[in-house]
């Protein structure tokens, strides 16, 4: 089992809801780019590769679905323009929105690779199966991520996402196994 658990292509993610067809943010509007309705958007990683002309895109409403004519590098981020904008002034509109994709359109990950939206609200449990909560936030710290897990009662454990630690995840399960290191406590 790997030391990489998470893909963090989202800045802000939900709970993985498995009613609705699931989507990535891959990217934020920053701002509009001349006079014909161009988008610039900071991708948050390469899987803004996987979106083509004719393809779709969300942009605000997960509902909202818009299709993409053409996408292209510029200084060092990227121009995206929608079918639906065609001048500044609609361009507006999507100033500062997160830029989503279907998650089917990224293909597959790499064995021991999640997404953070994939573990957000998973149950975790100790090797001799002790429920600790579940996880309700991931902390980013460079070196690896940490789980926030908060109990029923309100304690919190930080685990961080190293393969000591993290020793299973099974998303169909919707649980994930853990060995608490010595020293580390809950609630503190």
């Amino acid at each position: 089992f790997e030391a990489r658990w998470i893909l963090s292509d989202s800045r802000q993610v939900a709970p993985l809801n498995l009613s609705a067809p699931q989507q990535l943010a891959v990217g934020r509007v920053l701002r509009p780019h001349g006079v014909r309705g161009d988008l610039v958007v900071d991708a948050y990683s390469g899987r803004l590769a996987a979106v083509e002309p004719d393809s779709e895109v969300f942009l605000g409403d997960p509902e909202s679905s818009h299709s993409v004519i053409s996408i292209r590098p510029h200084q060092g981020r990227l121009l995206l323009r929608l079918a639906d904008c065609s001048d500044r002034n609609q361009a507006e509109q999507f100033r500062g929105l997160e830029v989503r994709i279907l998650m089917d359109r990224t293909g597959p990950l790499p064995a021991g690779v999640y997404y953070h939206s994939q573990i957000l609200g998973l149950e975790v449990v100790e090797e001799g199966g002790r429920g600790l909560g579940e996880v309700s936030e991931i902390l980013e710290t460079g070196g690896n991520d940490v789980y926030v897990v908060r109990a029923a009662n309100g304690a919190e454990l930080l685990l961080p996402a190293i393969s000591s630690v993290i020793l299973d995840i099974d998303l169909e399960a919707k649980q994930i196994r853990v060995a608490i290191p010595a020293g580390l406590e809950e609630g503190k």
